[in-house]
């Protein structure tokens, strides 16, 4: 997944996400010896309610390695089964941190 030595921070929802924007408080996720990691199903959940101050934030840490957004199996079956499956933030966080334990990573889920 190339997050190096740093520990993951997975973020469970975009709501959290939504909220921390909402009070100025988006940075305070960043941790020079962590990555924060949004699974692409997360990512997707902010751009159906449109938060570009929070899309805006991921683009600016992505560059730095400060933020990862992860691909899922099941945003890629979505995808390919034309929409007929359901979309869970919570099963993607679940196969972003299995996925994760598995390289011996520290995770923390933020909820």
């Amino acid at each position: 997944m190339g997050f190096g030595m740093r520990n993951v921070l997975v973020v469970s929802n975009a709501r959290m996400l939504v909220d921390l924007a909402a009070d100025g408080r988006l940075d305070t996720l960043l941790r020079p010896e962590s990555v924060v990691a949004i699974p692409d199903v997360v990512r997707v959940g902010l751009i159906r309610v449109g938060d570009r101050k929070v899309l805006q934030w991921i683009k600016d840490h992505e560059h730095g390695g400060l933020v990862r957004v992860c691909s899922t199996k099941m945003w890629e079956d979505f995808i390919v089964s034309n929409a007929t499956i359901e979309l869970s933030e919570t099963a993607a966080v679940d196969e972003i941190v299995e996925r994760l334990q598995g390289y011996g990573k520290v995770v923390e889920i933020l909820c």
